[in-house]
């Protein structure tokens, strides 16, 4: 029994561990995805000039919406149900995604031009037909990517994504370039060509990865059947050869053990083989049933931005403010909001992995772990752009006329909140859809977008550009405001409120520094980077010093055995770190 206990203690400590890996590994390539997509889109945008970037834009939105429509709450189901011990949702969720992926790619090649009649450009006809293969390639890659997150397996995920960048920087470039003589159109082809590429070769990846993790897996299995069934036959054996009182008080003993043991090892081939244990997965289609809210939420951002679009124009009179306040001021805000969100692409199935096997202390580790790790990051960074605001959209966009950079500042010093906000509700939204209460996020966003229209309506005629900041706010506040409600129903929070208390005493400590350099350093340069080396430097010391990661949280993070020393240096009157 005990060495029951202690394998059951052993893939506790390894679940805690993979939480915190998984995490890392898509923080990490989220950011590598970034910096590529920044470096392709600048030379882009010079190969094809504002005229044919526009047009790319518009096929883009386009293909975005047909995408959402094949992928939207797919991944996240199938990460859920995997988790759960499903795995025979992946086949289903493979040939509905087939189906539906090979009709949407069908209806864009009918509708080319029709689509680009009413975006008024005939070139775009051809440019739908180029790109529409992509819908399908994508919609079937999304099971296998729910697969992995599932297994929090989140290597091939992350590959496939660089692979998609990689392959539109390298390709995309190049024919743009090479065929930009030939005219606008043929370099606007030749960019779509590649993104239709990279989701090809990125589907032939994640399908290989796929096939040979789930041959090793049926290998493990019938590796654990046959050692259950050998400890099975041989309590039988020993049964049978039973003859005094004392030998079959210890035969009853041992064979007890033995049971257990084999029938835990029995459970654990069942639970790894996908035998339905919920309603959900008694159903073929049951899959669509938790894709369903999530899909909603995937469709209800876009469609709020698309709004947006027309209202802010409208409301304020300025495509140009409207740019500063979409391309400039949004872009950074959701810099950090991305790397945040990495958690919740990894809390999902860890989460419904904690579920499925009834074990509320590991859904409470990880929820309380996942709500610090948001706002010891969050935090510090909100801090920074307002800190900052001017002189960051002064480094990044040079190109900014002065009221445009006053205006940017502005709205940066009003929106920095909601790297904190947003990303927090995403990040409880994903817990709670872990838990089986998604349509409370959906809820939620519902209620955060209506806020969010009406106070653009209301506060546009009097603080004009500023009034997008505020509504953008709102949304993110709204949201957290009844996820964190709903939240505290299922779970107990209690034991955060120290940790956020020196989560933001650590903060505030930081942002008085960075003021201070603003004013010692005349060169905005040198100021804004002696600020970042100093945050980068002493937040850590000060988070360490504070214990706001206990000891069993941080074990359960990359690097736990560097973390813990660090953590007994900078603690070193404590005995217990």
């Amino acid at each position: 029994m005990q060495q029951v206990a202690s394998k059951k203690n052993r893939k506790s400590s390894l679940a805690k561990s993979t939480f915190g890996k998984s995490a890392l590994i898509i923080a990490t390539g989220g950011i590598l995805c970034k910096i590529i997509g920044a470096i392709y889109r600048i030379p882009l945008t010079n190969a094809l000039g504002s005229e044919g970037i526009g047009l790319y834009q518009l096929v883009y939105s386009v293909y975005a919406l047909f995408v959402v429509i094949v992928t939207g709450g797919i991944t996240q189901a199938i990460s859920r149900l995997v988790a759960e011990g499903d795995a025979k949702c992946v086949k289903n969720a493979f040939w509905f995604c087939f189906v539906l992926s090979l009709v949407m790619t069908g209806v864009l090649i009918l509708l080319n031009k029709t689509f680009a009649y009413m975006q008024g450009s005939k070139i775009l006809g051809m440019c739908y037909f180029i790109i529409a293969p992509s819908v399908f390639f994508v919609g079937i890659s999304s099971v296998f990517k729910g697969y992995f997150y599932g297994k929090m397996k989140m290597g091939p995920p992350t590959v496939c994504s660089l692979i998609e960048q990689t392959v539109k920087l390298v390709l995309g470039l190049t024919l743009a370039f090479g065929l930009i003589e030939r005219g606008i159109d043929f370099a606007l082809y030749g960019a779509l060509v590649a993104v239709t590429a990279s989701e090809i070769l990125s589907f032939v990846f994640v399908a290989i990865a796929y096939l040979v993790s789930r041959s090793k897996e049926k290998k493990f299995q019938k590796a654990e059947l046959f050692k259950a069934e050998k400890a099975e036959r041989k309590i039988k054996r020993t049964k049978s050869f039973n003859q005094s009182k004392i030998t079959h008080k210890t035969t009853a003993a041992s064979g007890v053990a033995l049971t257990d043991a084999g029938l835990n090892s029995q459970s654990e081939a069942v639970y790894a083989s996908g035998v339905e244990t919920d309603d959900k997965t008694a159903n073929p289609l049951g899959f669509l049933k938790i894709a369903f809210p999530f899909a909603l939420i995937a469709l209800l951002l876009p469609l709020s931005g698309f709004l947006d679009s027309f209202m802010i124009v409208a409301l304020t009179g300025s495509k140009s403010l409207y740019g500063v306040y979409s391309g400039s001021v949004t872009t950074l805000i959701n810099m950090p909001i991305m790397i945040l969100l990495s958690l919740a692409v990894a809390v999902v199935p860890s989460v419904s992995k904690e579920r499925a096997e009834r074990d509320a202390s590991g859904i409470l580790l990880k929820t309380r772990l996942s709500i610090k790790l948001c706002l010891m990051i969050g935090v510090p960074a909100a801090l920074i752009m307002l800190i900052f605001s001017g002189e960051i959209l002064k480094i990044i966009f040079p190109v900014l006329t002065a009221s445009e950079l006053e205006a940017g500042a502005n709205l940066l010093r009003i929106m920095s909140v909601s790297v904190v906000l947003s990303s927090m509700a995403q990040i409880i939204g994903s817990i709670l859809g872990a838990l089986d209460k998604t349509r409370i996020y959906v809820l939620a966003m519902i209620c955060g977008i209506a806020v969010k229209t009406a106070l653009l309506l209301i506060l546009s005629p009097y603080i004009s550009i500023l009034a997008a900041g505020v509504a953008y706010v709102s949304l993110s506040l709204v949201t957290l405001a009844i996820n964190l409600v709903y939240l505290t129903r299922y779970l107990s929070l209690d034991k955060l409120d120290k940790s956020v208390a020196f989560i933001l005493v650590s903060s505030l400590i930081i942002a008085l520094s960075c003021l201070s350099f603003k004013y010692i350093f005349a060169n905005i340069y040198v100021a804004f980077g002696v600020a970042l080396a100093f945050s980068l430097l002493v937040y850590p010391a000060l988070i360490a010093a504070f214990d706001v990661l206990n000891k069993e949280e941080t074990q359960s993070l990359p690097m736990s055995g560097f973390l813990l020393k660090f953590k007994r240096k900078i603690r070193f009157w404590d005995k217990e770190v």
